[in-house]
């Protein structure tokens, strides 16, 4: 679409020791979507484990051209889940 989608979800995407650094391409991704649309949200829910690669990805996430800012919006300690909602850079 050339407006760009409203919201964008992803789930349990990022988990080094499976997918490896496959998350920076996820990173491009939603770099190019906010450029698209920075009104749009992303929804990025994740599991936390060992050595997971999630601190590093949530790092870089923070430097995108097109990130406005990054929030977790929910933390289950017991079920290790976190969810974050990141936003696109609004002139």
């Amino acid at each position: 679409s050339e407006t760009g989608f409203d919201i964008v979800l992803n789930c349990d995407c990022v988990y080094e020791p499976l997918y490896g650094k496959s998350w920076r391409m996820l990173l491009e991704t939603i770099d190019e979507l906010l450029r698209v649309n920075p009104k749009c949200k992303v929804v990025t829910s994740v599991e936390r484990r060992q050595a997971d690669g999630i601190d590093k990805f949530l790092a870089e996430m923070n430097r995108l051209k097109n990130v406005g800012g990054v929030e977790k919006v929910m933390a289950d300690e017991e079920k290790k889940i976190e969810i974050f909602v990141t936003t696109g850079v609004v002139s």
